[in-house]
């Protein structure tokens, strides 16, 4: 059944339920069935009998029992798990295409870390539940593709900043909120470093993203430990001083 039936149709569906007898389509005789009835629905149906748009009597008879089933951003510890799945899946399809050489897309460290902490923030509407996932992952497979790359921290910046759009939210704001910043550090930070003090998941998140990002440890080094307007003295053993302080063989 659903929630999107008109006014004549709900009536119809209550008499049916009511007097177990309908006529068929095209009909005019009187059928009987006894039957049970399944519903699902996205909408709010209490809040579609206030404005009108559904019977409060059908309503009445159809909740007789109610399950909410979460949806995509309900499941966190799965969320990870739902992303592998659909890469495994969209990497599967290339095998099928006939390609000689399929392309094989893989998430940065980096990248998969802000996928999943923005993916089961509060931020994240999934309103398409598991189609928008489904989605977003071919997206950023298909930019990886084109590139001949990983899926990179900006692939997934970019991917976000779409979802936003196609969710509704209106334009950032040009000034951060401080508190929104450390809350998304602090969650990509713990996402990759869970059994780490704060502190010391912070250091070897940006660690790991500095190097990353410049490839060279001494100009890492040079990015986390450096003071304004004076150098930093052998900025390579700094980094592997604390790397090695933070990633124990």
């Amino acid at each position: 059944m659903k929630s999107e039936l008109d006014l004549r149709s709900q009536a119809e569906l209550l008499l049916a339920i009511e007097t177990k007898t309908f006529y068929p389509v095209g009909s005019t005789r009187k059928q009987t069935s006894d039957f049970r009835l399944i519903c699902a629905t996205n909408k709010d149906l209490q809040k579609m009998v206030q404005e009108g748009a559904f019977r409060e009597d059908l309503y009445t008879r159809i909740r007789c029992w109610e399950f909410l089933l979460p949806g995509i951003r309900d499941l966190p510890k799965d969320f990870q798990d739902n992303v592998d799945h659909e890469m495994k899946q969209n990497n599967s399809e290339e095998f099928h295409k006939g390609n000689a050489h399929p392309f094989q897309v893989f998430f940065e460290d980096a990248a998969k870390a802000s996928y999943n902490a923005f993916g089961i923030s509060p931020e994240a509407l999934w309103t398409g539940n598991f189609r928008d996932l489904k989605f977003s992952i071919r997206r950023l497979a298909t930019k990886a593709r084109l590139r001949e790359s990983s899926i990179t921290l900006e692939m997934v910046l970019e991917e976000i900043d779409h979802l936003r759009k196609i969710w509704g939210y209106p334009k950032q704001k040009t000034e951060a909120n401080p508190d929104e910043i450390l809350a998304t550090l602090e969650r990509m930070a713990h996402s990759q470093y869970s059994d780490r003090n704060l502190l010391d998941a912070l250091e070897s998140y940006l660690l790991t993203l500095g190097f990353e990002k410049y490839g060279n440890k001494a100009k890492t080094a040079k990015w986390l430990y450096e003071t304004p307007g004076k150098s930093l003295v052998n900025p390579s053993n700094r980094f592997r001083e604390r790397f090695k302080s933070l990633f124990p063989q």
